[in-house]
């Protein structure tokens, strides 16, 4: 469907960068050519030695097909919860995200002279509405990349449909390894990964509470999964002990159940890899 044009897509990773710098409220290769004025049917071929003679077995042959980039537009488009229990990330991230597209199209024109643009669909943190959207977002409006889809359960039903399809899937907003191991050329992570942050839960709480008994409360998806991984890891060789975990599915906002059991299973600290919301209701009940 969509081959890399590689010269706008290194250029474009650049700007790409900065946006999830500023939106993170929770590879193509920049050969430094200058095609910005092959517009939707470019013919010509650039030698990556700059000579233009075609020789050098470096060549960069630009694609036929360019779905999503015009003259003048760069169309991207992305999966965000603005509904549902994690409409607290949609609606931080998603107006983050354009604030700043606006600000380098209004300031620089946008990238290689084409201004941005970004259609952001509702998926309210549900892997069947992600799907819907995302192929709506490929297959009728024409996106040349994915930007920062969010979720991991999420990403994972259109993960593998984006990279039969070859469109850039842009710094997934997840830490699930899932995505970044091993490396693709469609998939770009920015997120520390779950098993790096449950190792340094691990590892704090082996520090601080060295002979806690710890009870665990994780997302039933390889967000949770990832950080159990990490957090056992974490405390390996310390004198933490840890004694249950407990799931529980996304829409599930009152964990009270969960806190319960794991008390009642002996724990004296609780880790939890869980959302805003579910996670401030393992709060209340613990210390209630």
């Amino acid at each position: 469907m969509k081959l890399f044009k590689r010269n706008i897509f290194g250029l474009f990773l650049l700007l790409v960068a900065a946006v999830a710098v500023i939106a993170v409220a929770c590879g193509g290769d920049d050969d430094g050519d200058d095609n910005g004025d092959s517009g939707q049917e470019p013919t010509a071929t650039v030698a990556a030695d700059g000579d233009g003679d075609g020789d050098d077995p470096g060549l960069l042959a630009i694609p036929e097909d360019t779905t999503g980039i015009t003259d003048d537009e760069i169309l991207l488009g992305s999966h965000l919860p603005l509904t549902g229990v994690a409409a607290i990330y949609g609606n931080a991230i998603g107006p983050s995200i354009q604030a700043y597209i606006a600000y380098i199209n209004e300031t620089q024109g946008g990238v290689h002279g084409r201004k941005i643009r970004l259609l952001i669909e509702d998926d309210a943190y549900e892997p069947p509405q992600a799907n819907e959207v995302v192929r709506k977002l490929v297959e009728q409006d024409g996106i040349f990349a994915l930007l920062s889809g969010l979720g991991t359960a999420q990403h994972s039903a259109v993960f593998e449909y984006l990279a039969e399809a070859k469109v850039p899937d842009l710094f997934v907003a997840t830490g699930a390894t899932l995505f970044t191991e091993p490396v693709t050329r469609t998939a770009f992570g920015y997120n520390p990964n779950y098993i790096q942050e449950g190792t340094a839960m691990g590892e704090f709480i082996a520090d601080r509470f060295p002979d806690a008994k710890l009870g665990l409360i994780l997302q039933n998806d390889d967000f949770g999964g990832d950080g159990e991984k990490g957090i056992i890891i974490g405390v390996e060789g310390s004198g933490v002990e840890i004694v249950a975990s407990e799931t529980y599915e996304a829409a599930n906002v009152d964990l009270t159940s969960q806190v319960q059991r794991v008390i009642n299973d002996g724990a004296t600290a609780i880790a939890i890899f869980a959302l805003p919301r579910q996670a401030g209701s393992v709060v209340s009940v613990a210390r209630d």
